[in-house]
């Protein structure tokens, strides 16, 4: 899982793989603030990798 997790960083730029993302972590979260879901994302990877 912190494999998939740290292969999706490299592709969160891309708009359309954010909803792929979406399915991957289902953080509802993560939905609420989805202009700020780059920021978000970052700070969950943080979490779930350490």
């Amino acid at each position: 899982m912190k494999r998939v997790l740290n292969k999706q960083m490299f592709i969160l730029h891309n708009q359309n793989q954010y909803f792929q993302i979406m399915t991957l972590v289902s953080d509802p979260l993560l939905l609420i603030f989805s202009s700020q879901y780059h920021a978000i994302f970052t700070c969950k990877n943080e979490l779930i990798t350490k």
